[in-house]
């Protein structure tokens, strides 16, 4: 039993790094983990609750909520870190020796998880996609349903949710239905038999889409009528 727990002070106490002066052990590095991901974890709910505090008593939208809440949540993330090294014993000054290999380091192997938080940084102060807006993106249509970190989670009209990158809302053409407005222009295509008047089947059909609860106020729909084929033609119904 007592050699048991020797190799376990041994291995609690063991020595990771060594410069200038400076060590770093094994029970420093747990320490300091341990109070980064309780402090996260703090800081998270913390954003969470401002978040809908600001909803609720100043009003304020989705989407301005949902700004500050990330803000929130990076600020917390760098004060973590900053008082835990101290507490845990780990002198911050270590990572300046540290910062050529982190660098080389960051810049091959984290190049595109920075550009997703960048371009999730850009996206929450230009606007250019919202929570809640109809969007197309890569060919794919969907509700915005979160705007995170790294990446936009997509809701397809099928219930399907889409996880796309950031950084595909910069570099790609992106669609927005509801960027201006919550209306969203639809084409409908309706095929009759070919003796059947055209004008007939565009009164039916504009009396339909007048009726429709969805019609905003003041959008009119208006058709167009393809050119038949020899047993059918089609009539364009948009709103």
């Amino acid at each position: 039993m007592e050699d048991f727990l020797k190799l376990a002070a041994d291995v609690w106490n063991l020595k990771l790094y060594d410069s200038g002066g400076q060590e770093v052990h094994l029970n420093q590095v747990v320490i300091a983990l341990g109070l980064i991901v309780i402090g996260i974890f703090i800081g998270k709910r913390v954003a969470v609750i401002v978040g809908k505090r600001l909803i609720k008593v100043s009003k304020v939208n989705n989407n301005t909520a949902h700004f500050v809440q990330r803000v929130l949540f990076y600020f917390f993330v760098t004060i973590i870190v900053l008082l835990a090294l101290p507490i845990a014993g780990i002198p911050i000054t270590i990572f300046a020796v540290m910062g050529s290999a982190v660098a080389i380091g960051l810049g091959f192997g984290a190049q595109n998880l920075f550009n997703n938080l960048i371009s999730g940084i850009i996206i929450m102060l230009e606007k250019p996609i919202r929570i809640g807006d109809v969007i197309e993106v890569s060919g794919e249509e969907g509700r915005v349903e979160d705007i995170g970190n790294r990446c936009v989670r997509v809701r397809r009209t099928d219930g399907i949710d889409l996880i796309v990158p950031n950084s595909k809302f910069l570099e790609d053409i992106v669609v927005n239905w509801t960027l201006l407005d919550g209306n969203i222009r639809g084409i409908v295509t309706v095929g009759v038999a070919f003796r059947i008047s055209s004008s007939r089947v565009k009164i039916r059909i504009l009396f339909c889409a007048l009726c429709h609860v969805c019609l905003g106020p003041g959008k009119l729909p208006h058709t167009s009528t393809v050119k038949p084929s020899a047993s059918s033609s089609k009539c364009i119904v948009a709103t």
